[in-house]
């Protein structure tokens, strides 16, 4: 019989130490020598030579659906970059505003990304 020895933490033994015998309680190990079912697995596996056995993994990862929402927007684009940029909260606020009232609801980040290109754009 092998029996599995646990350790816990003095934190986490008064939490189990009421129901550690019905929790924890050492189960002998059978060991696996039912020949019948070892003798119907190797009959299956005999007789499912040369065909595709169903799994998850038969169909390739270019073929399997794509889980979760599109990867569209500025993180998933390549030529975007996520820079850290430091201005007052007071200008930050009021050019939210302006740009939510006067120009549509148009993106901080777009305003951000036009004037470099000003600035580049102009002469030295």
């Amino acid at each position: 019989m092998q029996t599995v020895c646990l350790r816990l933490s003095s934190r986490h033994a008064g939490l189990y130490s009421a129901h550690w015998d019905l929790l924890f309680k050492a189960q002998p190990v059978k060991p696996v020598t039912d020949e019948p079912k070892l003798k119907d697995a190797q009959s299956a596996l005999q007789h499912s030579q040369g065909k595709l056995l169903p799994c998850c993994c038969s169909t390739p990862a270019s073929e399997s659906p794509k889980l979760g929402r599109p990867k569209t927007g500025k993180r998933s684009n390549k030529e975007c970059r996520q820079v850290p940029a430091w201005i007052k909260r007071s200008t930050y606020a009021e050019v939210r505003l302006r740009l939510f009232v006067q120009e549509g609801g148009r993106e901080f980040s777009d305003l951000v990304q036009t004037l470099p290109e000003q600035w580049l754009k102009s002469p030295k």
